[in-house]
Parts: structure tokens; sequence; C-alpha cells
């Protein structure tokens, strides 16, 4: 495991990038950076960070942006042994609860403690690459942050045998009141399993809104998808690649009352839209073959 000082010596940028204990002895990564505008004029400076604990982005705010553009729980439990709740959790290898007794939900990349492999900046970006190594896979992420938000998952396989995992990029998306959101975009014109009734249905064609618990597995490309804030009068827009599935959440007023890391109204507050490859879309790879998955995420207007 990588020490605070270890990582400060080697991987920190002056100005831009250094490693900090956060208050539950979790090691985090602040990031500040220049953001420029579209003349290529330096304004104020964006915000990210990042914990080292499941290579969890728990932070992301440019410098036009008056919010944070992710949802964290004030709720959360920060501990080695607990999913960090909100930001961008890893789920890897498998996506919700585990065949095998024991094993954690989402599976064990979003508990697992990362190591830095590199880091970098430009005049208007900053790039952080972490890995994980585990008996079946190698497991390289790399974040950046800027004008926009990109974070991408590659997996390979390490074994001499096929392998097959399920990923979901987890994002919790900050909202000013999820009765004034609707999701648009590629989602309208695909079917979904509501995974609460264990329905399929056929596609909408009209925007996503919430007014009950949502959970739904939209399975089919959707490469651009826009959260339309009414209250906060912003959209954000969410562009994948190598996602054959999204997933969108809402826990409303009942689970988030029996969620003990989540707050009893935090639901108006938040919505999921995962960037993914579950279900019937989960990834075979054949030996020392790899998969990526990617997410950018940009605030058009503010």
């Amino acid at each position: 495991m990588q020490t605070l000082a270890e990582l400060n010596a080697y991987f920190a940028i002056e100005g831009v990038l250094r490693f900090e204990l956060h208050e539950s002895g979790l090691i985090v990564g602040n990031v500040t950076y220049p953001d420029r505008d579209d003349r290529g004029a330096s304004s104020r400076r964006g915000e990210g960070q990042f914990f080292l604990h499941g290579a969890h982005v728990s932070h992301f705010r440019p410098s036009h942006a008056a919010e944070n553009v992710l949802f964290m729980s004030s709720e959360s439990l920060f501990a080695n042994d607990k999913a960090i709740r909100g930001g961008i959790p890893i789920c890897f290898p498998w996506f919700g609860p585990s065949t095998n007794p024991g094993e954690p939900a989402h599976g064990w990349a979003r508990l697992a403690n990362w190591q830095v492999s590199s880091t970098s900046s430009t005049n208007d970006s900053v790039t952080i690459t972490l890995e994980l190594a585990h008996p079946l896979f190698q497991l390289r992420y790399q974040i950046q942050f800027g004008r926009g938000l990109t974070a991408e998952l590659t997996a390979t396989n390490l074994s001499a045998h096929e392998v097959t995992h399920e990923v979901a990029l987890h994002t919790y998306f900050a909202v000013g009141d999820i009765h004034a959101v609707s999701v648009q975009g590629d989602l309208e014109g695909l079917s979904f399993l509501d995974q609460l009734t264990g329905n399929i249905h056929a596609a909408s064609h009209e925007a996503i809104r919430f007014n009950e618990e949502t959970d739904r597995v939209y399975q089919g490309i959707a490469k651009q998808i826009q959260i339309v804030d009414n209250s906060w009068k912003r959209r954000i827009q969410i562009s994948s690649s190598g996602s054959h599935s999204t997933v969108v959440w809402n826990p409303w007023i009942a689970k988030s009352q029996r969620m003990p890391d989540f707050g009893d109204n935090e639901y108006t507050k938040m919505v999921c839209i995962e960037t993914a490859n579950v279900k019937d879309q989960r990834v075979v790879l054949s030996p020392k073959c790899t998969s990526t998955i990617s997410v950018t995420i940009e605030l058009l207007e503010v």
C-alpha cells in the first residue's frame, strides 16, 4: 500500500494535485486546476477529489459550476470495509448481489485500495491513473478533470481461460430537486427492464421523469444522455463509450429510510445514471484480452 509521503513525493503536482488524509483516515487526492473558457482565457479554478479506496471520484466542480456536479451523501460511511455512498463507485466484476454468500454487493473493486501509477497535468486538465491487480483481472482506471470529467476503466483478463464480468460506473448526479428533473436523449429510444417488477417495457420515446422509486436497466447503446435540471437551471451531458447498458436509479422515500448510509430526504437531491455493461450485456473476455468502458460528464448550462 502506498503511503501518504510516497504519494506526495512521486505523484503530487505543485499547485494542482496533493494527497491528504480524509477525516476518516482514508487517503484522498485533492485537485484544483485552471479551467479555461472557450476563448482560451483562464478563469476560476475547477475542483476535483478522488479516494484511493475504491478509486472513488467524489467531487467534480468545473469553475463555471456553482455546485458539485456529483452527489455525495451526508450519511456516507467512510471505512475500509464499506463502499462510499455517492460520487462514482465502480461496480466490478458483478452488478447487484453476488451469487456467492458472503461476497459484497456490486463486486470487490469499490472496496479495494487502488494504487496510483501516474499523474500529469496540462494548462487546463489533470489526469490520474489508478491500477488494481487481482488474480483474474488487471484493472486500469484513468480519471481526467477539466472542463469535463472523464472516467475510463480498462479490464484485462489475466487468466488462461475465458472470464465473464459485469461493470458499472455507478454515477450519482447532484440535482436541485428530483421533481424538476428530466432525463433526455438516447435512452428514450431503448426498452428497459424494471428491476422492481421484473417487467420489460418498450421504448417510451419520451423523457424520463421521477415520481416514485425508479430502478431501470436500459439495454442498448446510449451515447448521449442529458439530465435537465430546471431547479438549478443546468444541463449535464453524459457521453459514453464501450457501454451497452444504462442504469437509472432513484431510491425515493421508503428505500431512502432503510439505507443506513443515505439521508431520509436525500433522494430529492440526486439521480443515478450509470454507464454500464450488465445482465444480458455482460462482457465475455478471452485470455489476455481487454475491455474498456468510459464516461465523460460536462456541465452545459448554469
